[in-house]
């Protein structure tokens, strides 16, 4: 995922399991529940490339993190 800095970014998630997506340094958790939608706006404001994370259900609250990243969001200068 590519955008620049300022963009409005609208992310609509869909997931066949319970869990939370997370986004490093943005500071964005993301509560998802199976077969429901989960839109989420936010604006791009810090450049960089960052982790796009999924903890499931069973993994949230216990400080376990995946090895590999879901997805990446980069955010470059305008």
């Amino acid at each position: 995922m590519r955008v620049k800095k300022g963009d409005q970014v609208i992310w609509k998630i869909r997931s066949d399991a319970e869990g939370e997506l997370h986004i490093h340094a943005y500071q964005i958790d993301l509560t998802v529940k199976p077969g429901v939608e989960k839109k989420h706006v936010f604006t791009a404001f810090a450049t960089g490339r960052y982790r796009v994370e999924w903890h499931p259900e069973n993994e949230r609250g216990k400080g376990i993190h995946h090895q590999e990243s879901l997805a990446s969001f980069e955010v470059f200068p305008n």
